[in-house]
């Protein structure tokens, strides 16, 4: 019995040490008097050492008529070494 309830302990601890940390934001760009030509979002997740990135973007206002309404995502993967 002990041995069981040392191996639930043991998996609730790691479970709560696997969380990810996670950072969203958004972004709005502009230009003078053409005001506003982008918006952009950004996703970061962290777990442990390893990371994702996304971001997003989209042309808006005159940008966006002379683009033909472009979108772009890019994303990153990776580790960090500390």
């Amino acid at each position: 019995m002990k041995k069981y309830l040392l191996t639930v302990i043991m998996m609730i601890s790691a479970i709560f040490c696997l969380h990810a940390e996670t950072i969203d934001a958004s972004y709005r760009v502009s230009f003078g008097i053409l005001g506003e030509i982008g918006k952009a979002r950004a996703h970061l997740e962290r777990a442990g050492d390893r990371y994702t990135i996304e971001v997003s973007g989209e042309a808006t206002g005159l940008a966006k008529s002379l683009s033909r309404n472009r979108t772009e995502t890019q994303v990153s993967q990776g580790h960090i070494k500390a």
